[in-house]
Formats: C-alpha cells, sequence, structure tokens
C-alpha cells in the first residue's frame, strides 16, 4: 500500500472527496496520508457535519479502510472569505483565491516529499476552478504526482448529501433530490450499487519551465510561464556546411544559394562568439567559415564566386566591396522572404547598424537570432 497525499479545493459537497479516498485505497493500493483543501466559511460548515462529525464520512471510511487512515491532525485547511459566501463561477476569479490555491498545493508538494500528491477534481461543477487547477497541476506536479477527475454512475446522488462511498455501513441510503420542477424528493439508494471511477487527466508536466524563484506566487508562475514558451517558439537554425543547406525548426529548408549560406553562416558563428555584429570591412569569420566549405563546391552567382574564392586562397585578399554589398543585400532579401510565414521567422533577417566615423559612413550586420539557438556543423 502505498502513501499518498491530496489537495483540492473543496465544493459544497464533501462526498466527492470521500469517493476519491475510497477509490484511491481500492482501486489503486494507495492509502491517503494527509489531505490539503481549500475552503471558504460555507464548505467548510458542510465539510465539518459531513465528514468531520462523528458518524461522519471519515468515521466510516476509518472503519471501513482502518484507523490509520487519514489521522485527523493530517487534514489541512486554507480558508479564503469572501463576504461569508461562495466565489462565483466565473472568469473573475479573485487573484487572492488563486494566490491562495497556489500557496496551498505548494505547501502539499512540500510536505509530500517523495510521495505521491494527487490533485483533485471534487468542486463539483465550477468548471473554471477545475480548469485552473488543471494548470497549477501542470506547473507545479513531479512525475510522481497525477490530476484526477471523480465520477460516480448515479445521477440520483449527483449533489446529494448521505453518500460517501459504496462500502459505506450506513445503508440504504435516504437522499433528498430534487424534481424537474425543483421540489424535493427522498430516493433510496444502496451504496454498494454505485460505481465510483477515477479518471486521470492526460497533462503534459510543465514544471521544468519555471525556475525555482518563479514559483513563489501564482503571478509569478504566470508570467514566468508566458516567458518560457514564448523563448521556446523562437525559432532553430541548423547551418550544414557539408550538406550546404539551412534549415528551421527541423523542417524549413531555407532557399539560398551557396554564396547566401556562406554569409548566413559567418553571421551565425559571429552570433556565438559574442555580440555579432560584422563590419563591412571585417572578413574574419567568412574567412572562418571558408575553410570548412567543400573545395569543389560551385558558388552561385558567378560574381560573388571570385570574391569568396580570394577570401578562401588568400588570408590576405581583399574582396570588392560593391560585390560583398550585393552578397549582403540579397541574402538578406532572400531571408526576408523565406522567414515570412514563420513564427518569430524576423529574427532569421540580418539586421543593419549604420555610423558615422571620420567623416564616412561604416555599415553592419547581425544575425537577430541568440546564439544558444543556432547550430553550425561542422565548424
Amino acid at each position: 500500500m502505498q502513501d499518498v497525499l491530496i489537495v483540492a479545493e473543496l465544493g459544497p459537497n464533501p462526498a466527492p472527496l470521500a469517493e476519491l479516498i475510497w477509490a484511491l485505497y481500492r482501486q489503486r493500493a494507495q492509502r491517503v496520508c494527509a489531505i490539503f483543501l481549500l475552503v471558504t466559511p460555507r464548505t467548510l460548515a458542510w465539510f465539518q457535519q459531513e465528514f468531520l462529525a462523528p458518524g461522519g464520512a471519515l468515521d466510516q471510511l476509518q472503519q471501513v479502510l482502518g484507523r490509520d487512515l487519514l489521522p485527523a491532525d493530517a487534514i489541512h485547511l486554507e480558508a479564503v472569505e469572501d463576504g461569508g459566501t461562495l466565489l462565483r463561477d466565473d472568469a473573475h476569479h479573485t487573484a487572492r483565491w488563486n494566490d491562495a490555491r497556489w500557496r496551498l498545493y505548494r505547501r502539499a508538494i512540500r510536505a509530500a516529499g517523495a510521495r505521491p500528491v494527487i490533485f483533485g477534481l471534487i468542486g463539483g461543477s465550477h468548471r473554471t476552478r477545475a480548469a485552473t487547477t488543471a494548470v497549477m497541476f501542470q506547473l507545479l506536479a513531479r512525475p510522481q504526482d497525477c490530476c484526477l477527475d471523480v465520477r460516480v454512475d448515479n445521477d440520483a446522488i449527483k449533489g446529494g448529501t448521505g453518500f460517501y462511498f459504496p462500502e459505506q455501513p450506513d445503508r440504504p441510503l435516504r437522499i433528498m433530490n430534487r424534481t424537474r420542477g425543483g421540489q424535493p424528493r427522498p430516493v433510496l439508494v444502496e451504496p454498494a450499487s454505485v460505481t465510483v471511477r477515477l479518471v486521470p487527466l492526460e497533462l503534459p508536466l510543465l514544471r521544468g519551465l519555471l525556475p525555482p524563484q518563479a514559483r513563489e506566487s501564482w503571478g509569478e508562475a504566470l508570467t514566468a510561464t508566458q516567458v518560457a514558451l514564448r523563448q521556446a517558439e523562437r525559432p532553430r537554425l541548423d547551418i550544414d556546411l557539408v550538406a550546404e543547406t539551412a534549415t528551421v525548426n527541423g523542417t524549413q529548408v531555407l532557399p539560398l544559394s551557396l554564396s547566401q549560406l556562406i554569409w548566413l553562416a559567418a553571421l551565425a558563428w559571429a552570433r556565438k562568439q559574442g555580440t555579432g555584429w560584422i563590419d563591412a570591412a571585417d572578413h574574419r569569420a567568412l574567412r572562418h567559415v571558408l575553410q570548412h566549405v567543400q573545395p569543389g563546391a560551385i558558388w552561385i552567382p558567378r560574381r560573388h564566386n571570385k570574391a569568396l574564392r580570394g577570401l578562401r586562397a588568400d588570408p590576405a585578399h581583399v574582396p570588392d566591396e560593391g560585390s560583398m554589398r550585393t552578397l549582403r543585400a540579397q541574402t538578406r532579401s532572400a531571408l526576408r522572404k523565406a522567414s515570412q510565414p514563420l513564427p518569430h521567422g524576423s529574427l532569421l533577417v540580418p539586421e543593419i547598424r549604420s555610423q558615422w566615423h571620420d567623416g564616412a559612413k561604416e555599415t553592419a550586420q547581425r544575425l537577430p537570432l541568440e546564439g544558444e539557438r543556432v547550430s553550425l556543423s561542422p565548424l
């Protein structure tokens, strides 16, 4: 039997919590050793009356599953007040409510140690809160944790009081259910006839997106998540001088001539070395790249061939500036056209910096994409 903890937001009916505890024990061989609950004054009152009171759900669970199940001092409550009433279940959640829930979930994970934490969806029909719980699970959960929805197959007991789990000693149950006209009527239910089903939510775990300091509050976690996702959307550029290709995100091949590819590789190499700016008169990056180009390569267009071949053959060679200016401009134009359909494609288009020095205009280019998102082979 594996010990687990439950963290959840308590709805108006404590029965789903009892159903979850029972189903974990019987269906998954997991014994609940502690629970962390977010409550309001109203849900707390119902919890005390139906779950904690003598003869209530907890007494009955311990009678059936063992007295070592969930000692009373292992129940931790985080209370949120909102004028003494339940918060509305709409898009306008208060920051106070979500911050309290975030604190509670972090407390549960810290208390769990290596034990799994079960994020329970037991808040009734509060769909917005259930969705937020799922998001918080994604941002906080570890591989051993899981998010479970608790369901029963009998409509008569949904939202009613008195049912806790199929093996409860009190039977049959007289549950007050509502008719179509809204009038309550008693319904007799045999607990053993009710099926409780746990439905795990298969959700991607995003805890790795958040640095530890960003987990201190719900607001910090949201901000850090957005930053991380924006970074993840930034393109990945792979330049292979042997295969003579430039590929974005592993699939999109940039249609560049070999001479354009060489200039892009020079910009990428300079970016990986530091700030990445290449002045028009600085050919060190080009010379470094040309050392890794196949000797028999035929470069297109031909007017660039002579300039690049000279740079490769003679370290002291100074290529024609007009030819190089054309190469830089055509490479930039080709990259702008090819990257238009891509998310954040502008990061693949070389940016230009111009400044005056001793009465002369000096220009430089730089690849906006960060060096860590560029691979250069075989450099």
